[in-house]
């Protein structure tokens, strides 16, 4: 998800970051096949939802093809999933499932009683299980359903590997560009939709990135792919976040985008709410913007400064991680970052409030709170919080801002090192006033790493009792049983909205005891797998860590594998023989003449946030004329940032005259109720034209299947391909032939050796 309408925003504002087509060549093509799936069980362009298994993975195989057709990636196709997710992400997750399952019992409820109807007058319908189709929900890890696509991919562990696929995809990314030897002109791409994404890319501080989205357009919702350029987008912020020269202060556009990342946490995102006065339809990023360049000075400098640690410690080898801003330095100390964030969102805050009431006036008989008008402000505790006295809203404000600024800390972590705890989330589903943000710089702000919870745990917690089928028996007869201890945290009106982990956890370790073998293995982790084929390189390593020849070796734990070998570096592990798959005796493997080691990436490793030394800068596409300003609800001479003169109150008054005046469209000299203005005489194209893009299903590929690979803290799965690997496809994937001619990697440990 990500910023809510961030993309939209993005379109409007930096028009050429989009294009149909890639500029150049792409190395490696990252997908989010969370991205592939919710789709095919929509069924976007069938008239019923896949109602088997084998329909379902059909439509999802196709569907990467595609993408691959399209990309071409010259070097590696990672795929990722989404695994185990944080606490913070489980709150999320948790209210979809209830919802989708409320949605979809009161859909069965009505459709029953037509179907009787429609029997009774004689009119042929398709049987319940060919129509009703497949219920997302199986899409989760630890069900049967992830423990088959494991199966059947050969390539992925879904509900062995914690983490969301788009964080997995920069974990991958960030360890593969802090090792010795890496290029730093390789090319990404990264499928997906989620907003996230474009700040976790920018986050890299790659330059050779694009994100490849599929959006629908036209009156018959054609679907188009098309490349937003991250490279581009760097241009644009470089001229639109243009800050005023300073002995004082060094020019850095690295830290620039670190910052503007930053600020953009404060319109929500999937951890943290957003605040009351800050919405990204209502113009607010172009407001925060603007505010930290007219302020930077005021500021003291940059919001924050990921490049450098404060002091030198290895946090890894603890399972705390304490003083997480001094220790990565966010900012010199402290009190800085909270006191420069607090007097920016102050700044923003008094911009909005005063003209909020004249502008939104017609929302006011369904808003209680009443934004911009007198006593607002207990009337928003009252309604979110359920805090009337001063007393209460006093001790709302301080545990509030106290868990906001936590989560600043954590989110910002999370997209520059990864997960730094596991277990914290943020409680309020409502933001703070920024002008309630007190007593900052006296928060300790330490977070418990942890570790992620099994994917049996995450069902317990996520998955609503109507789904209890989808648990082990042990489990299900647990969720379902009216009397058991944690009855009322499976009501999600009776009972705390997220179950408290220790007291899940306490009863699910008892349960553990009685499940089965297969359900053991859907419940544990793994290391990744690396497949490599017999010609390459790294088979040479692959034989020396195997089974009786590692023993010969004297290899015991892990060996580093040897600089950049097919462009991958990484740890390999000690393996058993009987891990070798493909040979002529194992006529079910897909792979033949494949060796197989347990792989993961390296972990002593720090994200440096700025250009790697020889990376070739393309030459800029974006020229200062091309940034254009959006017209701002609240203009800047109207609140003191410019010289007072009544020219443009009277020009923002004649705006708001045609915003109330107009529906909401984005025609040429409108005021957009989203607070877009349309600066020229034609409106902004809303994407690309025409069919725009996937090719026919081509069946003879420059790809070779591959296993998918497992990080500790988040990892993935890829294909990696060489010219002159060919597989054939046909309607059949269980028969499908391919060749290798080159390495693969899987976290799929468990699923094969469950076989072996």
């Amino acid at each position: 998800m990500g910023v809510r309408n961030f993309f939209w925003w993005l379109m409007n504002k930096y028009p050429k970051t989009l294009s149909e087509a890639a500029t150049g060549e792409l190395d490696n093509f990252y997908i989010d096949l969370s991205e592939i799936i919710h789709p095919c069980f929509r069924a976007d362009h069938q008239l019923f939802r896949p109602a088997t298994y084998d329909e379902l993975f059909s439509t999802m195989f196709l569907r990467i093809d595609r993408l691959f057709d399209f990309v071409r990636p010259r070097n590696l196709l990672f795929i990722a999933i989404d695994g185990v997710a944080s606490r913070s992400k489980m709150y999320q997750i948790r209210d979809g499932n209830f919802s989708s399952a409320t949605t979809g019992d009161v859909a069965r409820e009505i459709g029953e009683k037509l179907r009787e109807q429609f029997e009774k007058e004689g009119k042929s319908i398709l049987s319940k299980e060919e129509s009703q189709g497949l219920d997302s929900i199986l899409y989760t890890p630890g069900t049967e359903f992830m423990q088959l696509l494991s199966d059947k991919l050969r390539t992925f562990i879904y509900d062995k590997v914690p983490g969301e696929g788009e964080h997995k995809i920069m974990s991958f990314i960030r360890a593969q560009r802090a090792s010795p030897g890496y290029d730093p002109n390789t090319r990404h791409c990264v499928y997906g939709t989620d907003t996230d994404l474009i700040m976790l890319a920018l986050a890299t501080h790659e330059v050779h990135f694009s994100i490849l989205r599929e959006e629908l357009v036209g009156v018959f919702k054609t679907k188009v792919c098309q490349f937003l350029s991250v490279c581009v987008l760097r241009e644009y912020l470089s001229f639109d976040l243009e800050i005023p020269c300073s002995d004082k202060y060094e020019y850095d556009l690295e830290r620039i985008i670190d910052d503007f990342i930053f600020i953009c946490f404060f319109a929500g995102n999937d951890y943290l709410p957003c605040m009351p006065t800050l919405k990204t339809n209502e113009g607010c990023i172009d407001l925060l913007m603007h505010v930290y360049k007219k302020e930077f000075q005021s500021f003291g400098g940059y919001l924050v400064d990921m490049q450098k640690k404060k002091y030198e410690k290895n946090y890894q080898d603890g399972p705390r991680v304490s003083h997480i801003l001094a220790s990565y330095a966010i900012v010199d100390n402290v009190d800085g970052v909270f006191r420069n964030t607090v007097e920016l969102l102050l700044k923003v805050e008094d911009c909005i409030s005063s003209r909020k009431y004249d502008l939104l006036k017609d929302d006011l008989g369904r808003d209680k709170v009443k934004l911009g008008t007198q006593g607002w402000r207990e009337r928003y505790y009252k309604e979110n919080f359920s805090a009337e006295t001063p007393e209460e809203i006093e001790a709302t404000r301080k545990t509030m801002v106290a868990e906001y600024g936590k989560g600043l800390c954590w989110v910002l972590l999370c997209y520059f090192s990864g997960v730094p705890s596991w277990s914290w989330m943020h409680p309020y589903t409502s933001g703070p006033l920024a002008s309630e943000l007190k007593g900052l710089s006296q928060i300790k702000v330490e977070f418990l790493k942890g570790l992620p919870l099994k994917p049996f745990d995450q069902l317990m917690g996520v998955l609503p009792p109507s789904r209890a089928h989808l648990l082990p028996e042990a489990y299900k007869e647990f969720m379902i049983d009216k009397n058991s201890k944690l009855a009322h945290f499976f009501n999600r009106a009776d009972g705390p909205y997220l179950i408290e982990e220790e007291h899940l956890l306490l009863e699910t370790k008892k349960l553990e005891k009685e499940l089965k073998d297969h359900e053991k293995v859907r419940n544990t982790e793994t290391l990744d797998l690396l497949f490599v084929t017999r010609s390459r390189e790294a088979s040479h390593q692959a034989v020396w860590c195997s089974g009786s020849r590692a023993a010969s070796n004297k290899i015991k734990g892990a060996v580093m594998m040897s600089s950049n070998i097919e462009g991958i570096q990484g740890v390999l592990h000690v393996m058993p023989e009987n891990f070798m798959v493909g040979d002529d005796d194992n006529k079910g493997g897909y792979f033949r003449n494949v060796l197989c080691m347990f792989y993961e990436t390296r972990q002593d490793f720090r994200h440096v946030p700025q250009f790697l030394e020889g990376v070739n800068i393309p030459q800029m596409t974006v020229k200062k004329e091309d940034v254009v300003e959006n017209i701002l609800w609240h203009e800047q001479e109207l609140y003191g940032y410019g010289s007072g003169s009544g020219g443009n109150s009277k020009r923002f008054e004649n705006r708001r005259q045609k915003w109330e005046d107009t529906s909401e469209s984005a025609s040429s000299g409108s005021w957009r109720r989203d607070g877009y203005a349309i600066a020229d005489n034609k409106p902004r194209q809303q994407g690309g034209g025409g069919t725009g893009g996937l090719r026919g299903s081509n069946m003879d590929r420059n790809c070779c299947l591959m296993s998918n690979n497992r990080q500790r803290q988040g990892g993935s799965s890829f294909w990696q391909s060489r010219s002159g690997v060919t597989y054939d496809t046909n309607d059949d994937w269980r028969s499908n032939k391919l060749s290798a001619q080159n390495e693969s990697f899987s976290s799929n440990a468990a699923a094969h050796g469950s076989k072996t």
